[in-house]
């Protein structure tokens, strides 16, 4: 497990639990193939949200690790998780998934029973129909969208040992995606042109679409200019949690509530900053 996320723990006393528990043994598991570590955080102009926030991305190597390790970790936080419409599932993502990205979310004050634990299965294309799947688990298959072949989707399960799995779909686009009239027109049908313009304006964006929770925009801005007004609003965020101040050199996404492009400056947003390149590739 990476020592700077050890030290982050320390530094905010972060409280061990079982959920914590599985996602630093997935970790573990998957030291082989880890690429590198995100701490997140979610502030607004008064103050952090939440801080407990981390995410594990594999690299492309070594998948049937990854893919090994993420159904321990699924079947140690849902023992549930093993009936036949899991399986299907499972072993479909099994064959398709190009990558996963593994989240932990942590308690939230004056929140019980919070802790959450995220897979993101990174796909092309149909995959055997888990697109159409998906697409109906979050109530958008009347939505006229195909799957992204491009850069990715990425198939995403939010898990807690009791609360019923939520599922989201994340539709990720390169910039120069953005050029291709067919995609512009099919994200033309859901966004307005504001939130084009964020996930269409750096080098990557993400349009995060969610069942029975608030749908987030997401733009990479690793490579964005020093006085990038992105940068700016991420800078005065983090200065209320100075930990998270000091790392933000690897910022690499900042995402925001669908409904708040208007008022960034005002409103409540999600970072995330690279605290570890664990195997670079």
């Amino acid at each position: 497990m990476s020592s700077e996320y050890h030290n982050i723990k320390s530094e905010l006393g972060l409280r061990e639990t079982h959920v914590r528990e599985l996602f630093e043994q997935y970790c573990s598991d998957t030291a082989t193939c880890a690429y590198k570590l995100e701490w997140s955080c979610k502030a607004s102009p008064e103050g952090v949200k939440h801080h407990d926030r981390f995410v594990h991305v594999s690299s492309m190597e070594h998948r049937a690790t990854w893919i090994e390790a993420g159904e321990r970790l699924l079947r140690g936080l849902r023992p549930d998780a093993t009936g036949p419409e899991w399986s299907a599932t499972l072993t479909r993502l099994s064959r398709h998934a190009q990558q996963l990205f593994v989240g932990y979310s942590g308690e939230v004050e004056g929140t019980p029973d919070a802790e959450r634990i995220k897979l993101y299965y990174s796909l092309r294309g149909e995959c055997d129909g888990l697109w159409s799947e998906a697409m109906e688990r979050i109530g958008r298959s009347s939505l006229d969208i195909r799957a992204p072949t491009g850069s990715a989707w990425l198939y995403v399960f939010v898990l807690s040992p009791s609360r019923p799995t939520v599922h989201r779909v994340d539709l990720v686009y390169d910039s120069i995606e953005f050029r291709d009239q067919t995609i512009l027109r099919e994200l033309r049908s859901f966004l307005r042109e504001d939130e084009l313009s964020f996930i269409g304006g750096e080098a990557r964006g993400i349009a995060s679409l969610r069942q029975a929770e608030r749908e987030m925009l997401y733009s990479y801005v690793e490579f964005c200019r020093d006085d990038s007004p992105l940068r700016a609003i991420a800078r005065s965020r983090a200065a209320h949690l100075p930990q998270f101040l000091e790392r933000l050199g690897g910022l690499t996404w900042l995402g925001v509530p669908r409904g708040d492009m208007t008022d960034l400056e005002n409103g409540t947003l999600t970072l995330y900053t690279k605290i570890d390149s664990l195997h670079p590739r």
